[in-house]
């Protein structure tokens, strides 16, 4: 449950940045910024799930 939680706020997350980013910039700074950004996320969800547990 916890993991849906998660989900849905970094996806509110991803959006409110992604807005926020393309009004000053460029929609292809705000997109590879995002990715980047979802990268690390799921580095570190799949890190935590394979190794801390």
């Amino acid at each position: 449950m916890a993991y849906v939680v998660l989900t849905l706020l970094s996806g509110l997350f991803y959006n409110i940045v992604y807005l926020n980013i393309k009004e000053k910039y460029e929609v292809a700074v705000a997109f590879f910024f995002i990715v980047g950004i979802h990268a690390i996320y799921n580095f570190v969800v799949w890190w935590n799930i394979f190794f801390i547990k």
